[in-house]
């Protein structure tokens, strides 16, 4: 009985362990991460679909999130120069129609004042156009967060 116990030890001692949770494995059960290159690991640890570890696809998922944030800045800086490209415009097509600009001597024979209308209807198109691209990284990073909280959800529930 106490020869069986400790052959028993023995070959546990033998078996692989994963290098996250310590649990033995059997031989040729585990599987190595290609990007983090960690093995062996136990399959609780493998993010299903996917042949990364859960924590390097943690990893890539908070890397799209920041970039996608990153985006939302430079898009966010491109929409006030477009408001603020519209309200010079807006102020040229007042001045424009009020008299003001055959007052000041270098809006009289100007190709901006010629074309106010078109310069005014590109901003606003412009303005347009990058807000529905910012409403759609807004959909893309809610989703991204939504898949990282269900991620560290699973991931809980199974070290659970």
């Amino acid at each position: 009985m106490m020869g069986n116990t400790a052959q028993r030890l023995s070959e546990q001692r033998e078996l692989p362990t994963c290098k996250i949770c310590g649990s033995y494995l059997n031989r040729g059960e585990g599987f190595q991460c290609p990007r983090c290159r960690r093995t062996p690991l136990c399959q609780k640890h493998k993010m299903s679909g996917m042949r990364e570890c859960v924590g390097c696809v943690l990893e890539i998922k908070h890397k799209e999130l920041r970039n996608l944030k990153n985006q939302e800045t430079s898009i966010r800086s491109l929409l006030r120069l477009i408001q603020f490209a519209f309200l010079v415009f807006a102020i040229l097509f007042v001045s424009s129609k009020t008299g003001l600009a055959e007052q000041v001597g270098f809006l009289r024979d100007n190709v901006v004042m010629d074309n106010l209308g078109y310069l005014g209807g590109l901003s606003v198109a412009s303005y347009i156009i990058f807000n529905l691209i910012l409403y759609n990284q807004k959909m893309r990073m809610g989703k991204l967060e939504a898949a990282i909280n269900k991620i560290k959800q699973i991931e809980l529930r199974r070290l659970a």
